[in-house]
Formats: C-alpha cells, sequence, structure tokens
C-alpha cells in the first residue's frame, strides 16, 4: 500500500473511533441516576439518621458537633468528618 491509502485509511479510523467515542458518552450519560432535588436528599439523610443509625436529630448533631467523650477525654473523628465540619463552620461550600 502507498502511504496516501494508509493516511486515508486512518483517517477513516479516526472518524470511526470518533463516532464509537461519542455513543459510548451518550450511553453512560444515559445510564446515570437522575439527581436528587433537595427535599430528597433531606430525606434520605434523616431517614438515614433515623433507620440505620437508630438517632433522632439532637443525637446526630451532638455527635456531629462533639469535642471530647463523656470522660473528658479528646472525641476523634474520622478525617473526612473534620474536614466537613471544619468547611461547613467556616462557610466553605465545597
Amino acid at each position: 500500500m502507498c502511504i496516501e491509502a494508509l493516511t486515508a485509511e486512518i483517517e477513516l479510523w479516526k472518524k470511526k473511533l470518533d463516532r464509537l467515542t461519542k455513543e459510548r458518552e451518550m450511553l453512560r450519560y444515559k445510564k446515570q441516576a437522575p439527581r436528587l432535588d433537595v427535599k430528597q436528599k433531606l430525606d434520605a439523610i434523616f431517614r438515614t439518621v433515623k433507620d440505620v443509625a437508630k438517632w433522632i436529630l439532637g443525637e446526630f448533631l451532638y455527635h456531629l458537633f462533639k469535642l471530647k467523650n463523656k470522660d473528658g477525654t479528646k472525641f476523634h473523628h474520622l478525617s473526612t468528618h473534620t474536614t466537613m465540619v471544619s468547611q461547613f463552620l467556616q462557610g466553605q461550600t465545597t
């Protein structure tokens, strides 16, 4: 095969690859679950607090913000917990 024929074949394969990439992106987009609205998100959180943790809202907030155990020793939070609460208290949204 000559260079021109190989170049043409490469261009053809590039077009096919572009088409398949776009189709894959469309399929992935369609498979994503729809986003929850604010009411649905709050309901999910409250249900989890009640049904999984078996807490009332006050207990959740107490444990969310507590710094010490009942015996006065420091309460150790996971780093993700510490980061999220710290960002919240600093007024950061991310």
